[in-house]
Formats: C-alpha cells, sequence, structure tokens
C-alpha cells in the first residue's frame, strides 16, 4: 500500500488520537502478528469479536517491534506502558479498515473487475487473472478474501504498477454489499450464480440475490448467465436500463447474447461451441465436470466481450488447471507433511501459507519451497529480502528457491538453510537434497510447474480421500463458542482418530484454537498427541493399570469413574511416589461408567486419605441429550449432577472443574454448561440436530471411478451374483469398499455417490476394496470423483436407509484413507 503517515488517520477514520510519538510511514496494515512481514511500518488493528479480542495481543506486539495500533477501547492510562506507541481509537475498527482500503483505493484509476455469487467466485477470479496477465499487471483477491474485512485488505495491496483490478466480494446478510461497492468501485461485474436454497441471514434467494446485485450499482457492464432465472430477472428489472448486460446460456434460453454447446470430446475434455449472432467460435477444455465448465464460460464470454481474440482465448483456456482453490495440507513421504498452496502466488498468500504452518506441530523442521513471486508490483532487489526477513521472524529453517529471480538474490536470504534452482525439474534431479520429519510449504506460480513437486513428495494412498474442512471447524467452533459464557472452558474429543479425521493435525488446529482441553480413550493416543507437540491437558477416559507409567510419564490426566479403578492409581502413585491430575467421573443416568450416588462417600474418604490424587473436575455423560422427548430424564440429570459434584466438593473442600455437557447439550441446555463443555462429533457439523442449520460439513469422503462398463440384461454383477441387471446398464467400478469403512450395508441399492451431478445406487454387495455403482444415462468416465458423502450428499442422506449414526461412519473409516486438511 501507498505509505500513509500515522497523523493522516485522524481524518480518515475520524477517530481519537490518544498517543502520537512519532509520525511514521504506515506501509503494512495486519491484524495477526503471526503473519505480518515488518511490523516496525505495519499499522495493527485490534478488533474484537464476540470470542476474540485483539487488544490481548497489543503488548506482545509492541514487544516485537510494533509501533502503531488502532483500538476500540481503552484510554490514554491503558496504553502510556507503551511508550513509543502511535495510537489511534477508533469506534469500529473493521469500519475503520474499510475507510482506510477505500481511502487507498481512490488514489488509483485502473480498470476493477467485481464478481460475486455464491459458487465459483474464486475459481473465475484466479483463472481470468492468469488469463488477463497477458496483456496486464494484475492485482486480485488473495485467495478467496471477499469478506467484510477481506475485501479492503485485498484493496490495500493495489500500487502503481497495476493495470487492473480483480476482486470478489461475498456477504452473509442484508447490508453489506453496499459497503464492498464502494470500497471496490468496479467498473464491470461478473454474477456467478446462486445457490438453490437461501442461507441463514437472508430472509428469502430473491433478497440474497438482490443484496448481492448491489456490488454492480455504479458497473457499465454485467456478465452473467441467463440460466439462472432468479438472478436474470433482478440484474433485468434493476439495472437493464443503465448498464450493459452480456448474458450467455447452455441451455438456449430466449435473449442470451452467446449460446454454448458443450460436448464430450475425450475422458477428461470438452468441446464448448460458442454462438454469437452469425458468428460461432469452437473452444477445446482440459475438464468435463459441470462446474469447471460453468466457471470457463465466464472467463470466455468476459474475454470475447472485452476484445480477446478467439485464437488467444482457446490458447490460454486449453492451459487452465482444474486445481482446488485452496490451501491444503497432505501426508508425505518419510514422515513429512505438506502445505500445499501451489496456485497462489502472492506476498499475502505466502502470509497467510505461514501462517498456517504455525497451527501445525511445532516439532517438525519447516521448509518453503518458493518460486518466483511475480506481478507483486515490489521491485525484486526489495522483495525477496522482505521474504527472507518473514521466513527468519516466523522461524523456517530452510528456504529452497525456485526460478532466476530468487535465486539471483540467494544472498538475501542469509543464515537461512538455503538451495536454489532454474526449474522445478532441477529440483526433483537433484539426488542430493533429502526430506525428512519436515513440514514442507510448497508454494508458487503455476508457471513453475510446482503440483509435480508435490506428487513426488506426497504420500502414494490410493484414490479414496478423506477432506477436511479446517475452515468449516472453524466456524462450528464459533457457533458452540457463542453459546457458552466467556469463562466456560472446552475439552473437544479427540478419541477414535478424531471422529476418523486423525487425531493430531485436528488437535494442533484446536491447540492454535485456544481450547481448553482435549480428550482421548487410551493412553497411546494420548501419547501420538504429545509425540507431535501437543502440550494441552489431556484427558484419558479409558485408563489400564498397565498404562499407568506412560500415563504419568507424558502429562497425562486419568478419567476415574470406579473404586477399582481409582484404587490401583492410587497404589501405582504411593509406590512411584508420584502425584497426577484425575478427572472423577459420576454416573447420573448414562449407566455406562462412573460412580454411583451411594459411592461417593468412600470415594471422597479415599481421596483425602491420598493427597497424590489432585481431582482436575468432576463430570457426568447425559444419556439422550439431542432427544427431546427424553427431557424430563436430561433434567434429571442435571440436577442428580449438581447435588454429587457438591457433596465431591465440600467433602474434598475443593472447587473444581465440572462439565456434564456435550455437543447436543450445549445447544439444548447451555444453563447446564457449567465450568466447561465437551465438544465432540458436532465440532464435524453432524450429529446435533437441534444446530443442523447453523453447522457447516466439515468433512468429505470422496473416491474415484476405476472403470466403466456396459453390461447386458439379465447379467449378474458382484459377490455371490447378488446384482442383477434388469436392463441393459452402464456400471462404474469405484476405489472404495468395506476396507476403508465404505460398509456392507451400502450395499444392494442401500447406498448411493455423487458423480458429476448426480446419483448412482450401488449395486451387488460391497467388496473388500471396490463398489460397482450403477451409471446408467450419466457421462462418466475413469478418474472422475464421486463423493460418497459431504456437501453434495449430506451424512443424514448418506444413512438414511441404514441404520447406523454419524459416529459409526465417520469412526470406522480406515486408516488407509488418506487424510487431506484444507483452508480458504
Amino acid at each position: 500500500m501507498l505509505p500513509i503517515y500515522f497523523t493522516q488517520l485522524s481524518k480518515i477514520f475520524q477517530g481519537k488520537i490518544i498517543q502520537n510519538i512519532s509520525d511514521k510511514p504506515i506501509t503494512q496494515v495486519f491484524l495477526d502478528s503471526r503473519a505480518v512481514m515488518n511490523k516496525t511500518a505495519g499499522l495493527f488493528f485490534a478488533l474484537q469479536g464476540q470470542h476474540h479480542n485483539g487488544h490481548a495481543f497489543i503488548d506482545a506486539i509492541y514487544a516485537q517491534g510494533g509501533r502503531q495500533f488502532v483500538v476500540e477501547q481503552g484510554n490514554a492510562d491503558t496504553y502510556r506502558h507503551l511508550k513509543e506507541a502511535n495510537i489511534i481509537q477508533v469506534k469500529n475498527g473493521i469500519a475503520a479498515l474499510q475507510k482506510l482500503a477505500w481511502h487507498h483505493r481512490k488514489q488509483y484509476k485502473l480498470p476493477v473487475l467485481a464478481i460475486t455469487g455464491s459458487n465459483g467466485k474464486t475459481m473465475v477470479k484466479e483463472w481470468l487473472s492468469e488469463l488477463l496477465a497477458a496483456q496486464h499487471h494484475v492485482v486480485k483477491s488473495p485467495k478467496s478474501h471477499n469478506s467484510q474485512i477481506g475485501v479492503p485488505l485485498s484493496l490495500l495491496q493495489i500500487n502503481s504498477t497495476h493495470t487492473y483490478g480483480i476482486f470478489e466480494a461475498g456477504i452473509s446478510q442484508p447490508g453489506e454489499m453496499a459497503q464492498l461497492a464502494a470500497m471496490i468501485q468496479p467498473q464491470a461485474g461478473i454474477f456467478t450464480n446462486i445457490g438453490t436454497a437461501h442461507c441463514q441471514g437472508f430472509a428469502s434467494l430473491q433478497q440474497k440475490i438482490e443484496e448481492k446485485a448491489l456490488l454492480f450499482q455504479k458497473c457499465a457492464k454485467i456478465f452473467y448467465c441467463k440460466d439462472h432465472v432468479p438472478i436474470d430477472q433482478v440484474l433485468q428489472a434493476r439495472y437493464a436500463h443503465k448498464a450493459q448486460l452480456v448474458t450467455w446460456s447452455f441451455d438456449e434460453t430466449p435473449g442470451a447474447d452467446f449460446y454454448l454447446q458443450k460436448q464430450a470430446n475425450s475422458a477428461t475434455g470438452t468441446t464448448l461451441t460458442m454462438q454469437h449472432g452469425q458468428h460461432s467460435s469452437v473452444f477445446s477444455l482440459p475438464f468435463r465436470d459441470a462446474a469447471s465448465l460453468e466457471n470457463a464460460a465466464h472467463c470466455l464470454i468476459f474475454l470475447g466481450h472485452e476484445g480477446f481474440s478467439a485464437s488467444f482465448i482457446q490458447k490460454a483456456m486449453a492451459n487452465l488447471p482444474v486445481v482446488p482453490m485452496r490451501l491444503t495440507l497432505k501426508q508425505g513421504i518419510r514422515y513429512c507433511q505438506l502445505v500445499d498452496d501451489t496456485y497462489n502466488n502472492d506476498v499475502a498468500g505466502l502470509q497467510a501459507a505461514i501462517g498456517f504452518m504455525a497451527q501445525q506441530n511445532p516439532a517438525l523442521k519447516k521448509t518453503v519451497i518458493l518460486s518466483d513471486m511475480l506481478q507483486t508490483g515490489t521491485a525484486p532487489e526489495k522483495l525477496y529480502p522482505q521474504i527472507a526477513q518473514l521466513l527468519m521472524e516466523k522461524g523456517i529453517d530452510r528456504c529452497i528457491g525456485i526460478g532466476k529471480k530468487i535465486t539471483a538474490h540467494a544472498q538475501a536470504f542469509g543464515a537461512l538453510g538455503k538451495k536454489f534452482y532454474p526449474n522445478a525439474a532441477a529440483l526433483l534431479n537433484d539426488a542430493q537434497l533429502h526430506f525428512n520429519h519436515e513440514l514442507i510449504l510448497i508454494k508458487g506460480a503455476r508457471a513453475f510447474g510446482l503440483e509435480k513437486i508435490v506428487d513426488h513428495l506426497q504420500a502414494k494412498i490410493h484414490g479414496t480421500v478423506l477432506e477436511i474442512d479446517l475452515d468449516a471447524l472453524a466456524h462450528n467452533l464459533r457457533f458452540f463458542r457463542s453459546k457458552l459464557a466467556q469463562s466456560t472452558k472446552i475439552m473437544v474429543m479427540v478419541k477414535a482418530l478424531a471422529y476418523g479425521s486423525s487425531s493430531f493435525e485436528v488437535a494442533n488446529f484446536l491447540q492454535y484454537h485456544g481450547i481448553d482441553y482435549l480428550a482421548v480413550a487410551y493412553v497411546d493416543e494420548g501419547i501420538v498427541l504429545r509425540q507431535h507437540g501437543i502440550t494441552l491437558p489431556i484427558m484419558v477416559m479409558s485408563p489400564t493399570p498397565e498404562s499407568f507409567d506412560k500415563l504419568v510419564h507424558y502429562g497425562l490426566e486419568a478419567e476415574i469413574y470406579s473404586l477399582p479403578i481409582l484404587k490401583a492409581f492410587r497404589n501405582f502413585l504411593l509406590q512411584q511416589k508420584r502425584t497426577a491430575q484425575v478427572h472423577i467421573k459420576c454416573d447420573t443416568g448414562m449407566h455406562r461408567l462412573g460412580f454411583a450416588p451411594e459411592e461417593i462417600d468412600v470415594l471422597v474418604g479415599i481421596l483425602q486419605a491420598t493427597p497424590q490424587l489432585k481431582v482436575a473436575s468432576v463430570f457426568s455423560h447425559l444419556a439422550a441429550s439431542d432427544m427431546p422427548q427424553h427431557d424430563a430424564y436430561t433434567h434429571r440429570q442435571v440436577k442428580q449432577f449438581g447435588e454429587l459434584a457438591q457433596r465431591l466438593e465440600q467433602g474434598l473442600q475443593i472447587k473444581t472443574i465440572k462439565h456434564l455437557l456435550n455437543s447436543s447439550g450445549i445447544v439444548r441446555f447451555p444453563h447446564a454448561q457449567c465450568d466447561m463443555v465437551r465438544l465432540g462429533i458436532g465440532l464435524y457439523g453432524v450429529g446435533v440436530k437441534a444446530a443442523k442449520a447453523y453447522l457447516e460439513t466439515a468433512t468429505t469422503l470422496k473416491t474415484v471411478v476405476l472403470q466403466v462398463k456396459n453390461i447386458p440384461k439379465g447379467a449378474t454383477i458382484g459377490y455371490n451374483r447378488s446384482g442383477i441387471a434388469t436392463k441393459a446398464m452402464t456400471m462404474a467400478t469405484l476405489a472404495i469398499g468395506y476396507a476403508d469403512g465404505f460398509k456392507k450395508a451400502f450395499g444392494q441399492g442401500n447406498g448411493k455417490v455423487w458423480i458429476n451431478g448426480h446419483f448412482a445406487p450401488v449395486v451387488g454387495q460391497v467388496c473388500m476394496d471396490l463398489t460397482m455403482a450403477d451409471v446408467t444415462g450419466m457421462e462418466v468416465a475413469p478418474g472422475d470423483e464421486a463423493i460418497i458423502f459431504g456437501h453434495a450428499q449430506p451424512m443424514a442422506a448418506f444413512i438414511d436407509k441404514v441404520a447406523t449414526t454419524p459416529y459409526e461412519v465417520l469412526a470406522g473409516i480406515s486408516e488407509r484413507v488418506k487424510r487431506v486438511y484444507f483452508t480458504n
């Protein structure tokens, strides 16, 4: 961003300067101290949220060299100890950030394209920015920065070298788009599509479209697909008289400016014929799925209308990648973990990726593989020293550079371990380059082919994948936190591989997000967490006498649920002359584990006589918190737990943590949250009926089609000839079976998978490693993706015909299924 001086902020923000020591130039804005490149020239916005307060980090940032702050609370006395700090106070930090972005944006006259819609915004933005780079120096939203905070941060990237801007804008409730439109000031817009159901925050789908359409109030041109009738109706009514509406159609919708016909030309490609008046053009695209084709059509129509030649468009679009527009965490070879960010090549994205690395296993060495940074607008002699400083500040152990520019500035990387290569092939051919027990970020421009490095370093596991959406986990965590008092602690259950999602990756995520406690079923699970850098308190729910030594050695805390296990643990501690934290479980009606009411007095007596046993908490478990028909029983449990906990505290003359509620209980019985709650499957967006509308799907199980074959009428399919073709059919064989967790019960049509926009029922028996599905009438080819459950097929629909639960499905996913973690 342009240098702006601190004294100018008062006029821009209409805020109050409460301390101005020196009028220093500001060249960067940051909200998170873990990713900023230059704190001395940075302005920190201390934003307040329901469960986050940036003011808590001001002292730490000051100690690290930060000197300029925007605050919402406090006064001159609050910050008097920060003797060299400049501090301005505003009523609303987000509004102030937006005012700064608006002020910065109006300094530049470059043309800007704005993109909104329900899906595809990020892909269309990334593709268009790559395509327009042939003629322009493009500035764009990093990743999917399209929110009330993301948009201003995106706009602050604009500098004098940029000749075109592409920014996406998303909203979650009415009244938000007007601010985004005022900041972005676009001259052209693309409306990608709209979801079939209105989301929380809008009264109707119509209102959602109208609010999104406010982005285009001052646009001269608006591009969209006329097949989306509700979008067409709103845009025609609002803008037909004041803007040029450029429309296209796959469905021959009357009145469209461009008509597109699709024809599959290979197992992986599609031919698009575009008709515009009397003129037609043919384009070959390297994908077949409906979402990619729609996103590509937006790009094709926009470029064609803006005067790019058909030959240029054909050549450019033939190379468009179908890549996930997100940062992913994958398992690598030789005990490495890979952070794959190969689609994104800007400084803001690098900062975000390094921030993501900070959430992972701190015991691993950290390596960054980075290509030349293209189109940053910063001279290389300034850029690479800044990047080197960032890597060193954030504890990166080794930098591997790829490209001529970063190699030319190798000396800037100083004491870092470093190697440089002209291209990805040279790195892959270096027999002396080794990776072992490392967290490796691979990031750079697509032109460098870094995906080949990812493929080389990624652990080779079969095509079935469980994807875990870390943004959805964060959203769900925020939702449950919003139901709790500020002082209420959260224990998260990460037993059974964290409900199938792999315990230590999720535990690292939770530790980063400030969870108070973790819980596992067995000691071995707790040891794995400790070995992967987890320092949070960990409760072990089923300790055994043979595991006591390891339990204490690794600083784990035992659940004590019976007199025999209590006495065994007491004897162990006395013999070893050790002490330990314990959690006392009471049985209030679950009748599984726990001390009965009549055992409390004996329990108290043993604890009184054994000071080596330190009571960390007392708890119980609700039997039916998600079932309204059993609410009277639940209320009796709540009452009895209060009585038992009081007896224990009075007997021991202590005040300890009390916890009772599980995921459903947090939502339905918030009055009983006590001192702590236990969050389990609700974190993944399933299993909590009362919160279904507010949670996001966090897990997607997917596999690939291995083979497609035609089956004649009357033929039998699979083991025991249990599948019968009642008519000529097309069958797809999928790379998933009951050894992966796709249960036999899903056979014989009880299960279905989502392939290329259609449901395909399972045919015959589910095999150990393979499953067959009926894809008759569908366009399916080997290599196509099949969704078992996720957004396309929610868990509830997936298990509809089978007597099972989300718990059983998630916990049953085999360890051989690759886990991939991603964030947008």
